[in-house]
């Protein structure tokens, strides 16, 4: 199956239904397939040929979605590009791809003028909305003019539809080739997994350049419905979710916990969300316990990447699972752990996760070394290191090549220490990962001076900004006389990481120090303000005349107080301290 037959199918079957969802607008099924093949054949009339690449710089809606769509059903390769990305990458891609057009968002025209149009002096360069430049086409006037039946291409399931962008070793972006049936086995896999159905509301946080099908591929697959919002507000995706009774959110575990205060409200009703899946950034035991006694309703990890089309390891949505772990193998995929030698590691045995599988990608666009080296043998060779207990759940250790996910974004220590070494004043420079609470990972730099050089902190992260992605930039950085050296004058990274770690456990506890002499104040302020109350009810109670204490008004109060405590003080600790303050009451009434 091809993405184009999973539309036509999904069309035919159910023309009038909402297939895509934005805030203020929405597409049924005949509507998306009719503006799908309206500018696919605006492509084919261009000059599109087969496995031409066209780039797209839109941002995250509809429009992107058709845009994609229409690539595809005319036989094309969409590349989608990351616009957050640095000249330097932008150049990479922009060269790798040679896109036969570019579609657009007029706001992303400067960064055509620069790396597209000296390649293409001829390309195509499609605009979305009113704004043009010389020689632009109009994305809407091809979808308004353009014939609306589809293309009679015979696609094939083993054709390219699309380069999901990674990075490299070195921060260089590769585009892992995607076909067709690459999509078709891992939306299958997913779909069967987490039980998906045609009546479930999709909403997939991720970012439109990096795995854009998963905001889409399983809602068409099943005749679903996708919603597409670009925005990252907790309210605002709450809002949606509660609106548009949205069933399947998958996102990084750092999107759900920024929804924790929105339930604690209460304001917005989460009912309909049965399927919370999160990958991207590995999610402790104790974060999944949290989401559970909020939300009610069981949190789904999963592992997933770019060469692997996305999941590829998952929670089961019901039956047994495992907080901490990545859960089992999804449907079409094999999954194995190999240790030294290359050898099928044993259970409980520390290994480099290695899949294999239909949805497996066939390797990196025009990166041919790139592409034997991680798949020579058929299989994906992770980089990531776990282990598997013996009853078949898988549980993340770490990365072998040092690699961070930053809020689910990859970042590489070796290209932010290339970076840093480029810095005029710096000598030497080691990036270490350090956990995060919100962003699952950040990068922390250790930094010496050139000699006669005063290096200051936030200079070189100024720097850092104009030459990386702004998710790169180290968060913190440390400026050494000299690093550390192990033996053969090699950078002690592990001493490093002990640094940072210790650091961090001294910053932490700081932070906790300073938060109790907050909270001392605030019992202070709060007992002085009761004692003004209970002053005020004295004075009054002695004008009416009536009695100022009462055993049993005691008595009615710890009990009250003992009945709301939902911490973790014990209820004969809070007894004590409410007596001492009740006697202060009796106090100020003699």
């Amino acid at each position: 199956m091809t993405l184009d037959s999973m539309l036509e199918r999904a069309a035919r079957s159910n023309p009038d239904k909402v297939a895509l969802i934005e805030i203020n607008k929405q597409l049924t099924y005949l509507d998306f397939d009719n503006q799908v093949s309206a500018l696919a054949n605006g492509l084919l009339n261009l000059g599109i040929k087969p496995g031409d690449c066209v780039a797209t710089l839109i941002p995250k809606s509809i429009e992107a979605v058709v845009a994609f769509m229409a690539i595809v059903r005319a036989g094309g390769i969409a590349a989608p590009i990351n616009m957050r990305q640095k000249a330097d990458a932008l150049r990479v891609n922009f060269k790798q791809i040679n896109p036969f057009a570019v579609i657009a968002d007029p706001l992303y025209y400067p960064i055509i003028n620069k790396f597209y149009e000296p390649i293409q002096p001829q390309g195509r360069v499609i605009l979305t909305g009113t704004t043009r430049t010389n020689g632009s086409i109009s994305y809407e006037n091809l979808i308004e003019s353009e014939s609306t039946r589809s293309p009679e291409l015979k696609l094939k399931d083993t054709q390219i539809a699309y380069l999901n962008y990674t990075s490299g070793t070195t921060g260089i972006p590769k585009g892992a080739i995607t076909t067709h049936e690459n999509l078709t086995w891992n939306t299958k896999g997913a779909v069967e997994t987490f039980k998906m159905n045609s009546e479930d509301v999709h909403l997939c946080m991720f970012s439109i350049y990096a795995h854009p099908h998963e905001i889409f591929c399983r809602s068409i697959y099943l005749g679903g419905t996708a919603v597409i919002l670009d925005s990252m507000y907790p309210k605002t995706i709450a809002r949606a979710i509660d609106e548009f009774k949205v069933t399947c959110v998958m996102a990084v575990p750092p999107f759900f916990r920024s929804l924790f205060p929105v339930i604690k409200s209460k304001r917005f009703d989460f009912s309909s969300l049965r399927i919370p899946e999160a990958g991207g950034v590995y999610s402790p035991p104790e974060f999944c316990q949290e989401f559970e006694d909020l939300f009610e309703k069981r949190f789904l990890p999963v592992w997933g990447s770019t060469e692997t089309t996305g999941i590829a390891l998952a929670t089961p949505v019901d039956g047994d699972h495992r907080h901490g772990s990545l859960g089992k193998p999804v449907k079409g995929y094999e999954v194995q752990v190999l240790g030294a030698g290359g050898r099928e590691a044993s259970a409980d045995e520390t290994g480099e996760l290695a899949i294999s599988g239909p949805g497996v990608v066939q390797g990196y666009f025009n990166l041919p070394e790139d592409s034997e080296r991680v798949f020579h043998t058929g299989v994906c060779r992770t980089g990531d290191m776990v282990r598997r207990d013996e009853d078949g759940f898988y549980y993340f250790l770490g990365r072998r090549s040092g690699l961070m996910k930053v809020a689910g974004m990859k970042v590489y220590p070796q290209e932010l220490e290339q970076c840093l070494l480029k810095h005029p004043g710096i000598a030497e420079a080691a990036v270490v990962s350090l956990p995060d609470r919100l962003r699952g990972e950040i990068p922390k730099a250790f930094v010496s001076p050139k000699p006669g050089v005063e290096l200051d902190e936030n200079e070189i992260r100024a720097y850092c900004r104009e030459n990386i992605a702004d998710y790169k930039v180290p968060t913190q950085i440390q400026i050494f006389s000299e690093l550390p050296k192990g033996e053969g004058g090699k950078i002690a990274y592990t001493e490093l990481t002990q640094t940072a770690m210790d650091d961090l456990a001294d910053s932490e506890l700081k932070s906790m120090q300073r938060r109790i002499h907050s909270v001392d104040s605030k019992i202070l302020d709060l007992l002085n303000a009761r004692v003004e109350l209970v002053q005020r009810i004295m004075s009054l109670r002695n004008k009416m005349d009536l009695p100022t204490y009462s055993a049993e008004r005691s008595d009615e109060i710890i009990a009250r107080v003992i009945e709301e405590n939902k911490g973790p003080i014990y209820d004969a600790a809070l007894e004590e301290i409410y007596k001492k303050i009740l006697a202060l009451d009796l106090m100020i009434q003699m």
